[in-house]
């Protein structure tokens, strides 16, 4: 009974806000001003229609920011008439609470930026890893080459080039040692050569006089010239000369083949163990300049 009555005396919320309105003086237009409030939704409050209003949320936010406008205790208010507004803990209101609550704004914020950060952040990685792929690739094939570098030193170890001028070969004929007239004379090999093919300006030669001694392949040339020496497919050497420039190339003994290829083939002139390997003319429309020249020792 006592209820029913503190219920009929206390009267509706949106009463209660009008009557706080009325008492200080204020209008509607007044109060729209204050709260930022459009007005329709303020006379809906004082109408208790709060089904006029945007949602849920928006009933208990504009209920208190009414009262605390005309000096009522919005807090107190809203738990006087808990039962009559809508239920706090609804899916819509929590929902807007947690859109609302700076601290849910500050953590979201916190994570668009963190998000932000690995956006900008990923193409730089993605120009770090391609970069870091290019330099691996650079050391790889840098060591690769250092790899097949090693080889060709082992492999060219065998073979002494040594490079010298006519002048150098005068001084090291006078500088040789006499030979002792005591000892037996030996026959010297002659060193004859024999061509065996032709193809085009392409030239097969069989060396002989050379058996189980060094081969000394000199190149000379007369003009400038470029010229590579090869043994068993493996160059040996090869350099661009100036005219009068001499290479000497000294080949192991067991040396069975050696390929010159020559780019002015009429500028330099050939020699085995000092005897000189006279070219034989190309076939009819062949380079005389390009040649390669293949010897077979025997």
């Amino acid at each position: 009974m006592n209820d029913d009555k503190e219920n009929v005396n206390k009267g509706s919320i949106g009463k209660t806000l009008r009557d706080a309105r009325v008492a200080k003086g204020y209008t509607l237009d007044d109060l729209q001003k204050t709260t930022k409030i459009q007005k329709r939704y303020l006379i809906a409050i004082e109408d208790d229609d709060f089904d006029a209003l945007p949602g849920e949320f928006y009933v208990r936010a504009f209920v208190k920011q009414y009262a605390d406008s005309v000096d009522l205790n919005g807090n107190e208010l809203l738990s006087e008439y808990k039962t009559k507004l809508p239920d706090t803990h609804s899916a819509e209101y929590v929902d807007r609470v947690n859109g609302d609550n700076p601290e849910s704004r500050s953590a979201q914020r916190k994570v668009d930026e963190r998000n932000s950060r690995i956006r900008h952040y990923i193409p730089i990685v993605a120009v770090s890893i391609v970069v870091l792929l290019i330099l691996i690739a650079i050391w790889v094939a840098a060591a690769r080459n250092t790899h097949d570098s090693s080889q060709t030193k082992i492999e060219t170890s065998k073979v002494t080039v040594s490079s010298d001028s006519d002048k150098d070969k005068k001084a090291s004929s006078t500088a040789a040692p006499k030979v002792n007239k005591t000892k037996k004379t030996t026959t010297k090999k002659v060193v004859k050569f024999k061509k065996t093919a032709a193809s085009g300006s392409d030239l097969t030669y069989t060396v002989s006089g050379t058996a189980n001694k060094a081969k000394v392949v000199k190149i000379k040339a007369t003009e400038s010239a470029w010229t590579s020496l090869s043994v068993n497919s493996t160059i040996k050497w090869q350099a661009a000369q100036t005219k009068g420039q001499v290479k000497k190339v000294t080949l192991p003994a067991d040396t069975t083949q050696a390929s010159i290829n020559a780019g002015n083939a009429t500028g330099i002139k050939i020699y085995v163990n000092g005897t000189r390997l006279k070219l034989a003319q190309p076939a009819s429309g062949s380079s005389d300049q390009v040649r390669t020249i293949t010897m077979n020792f025997k």
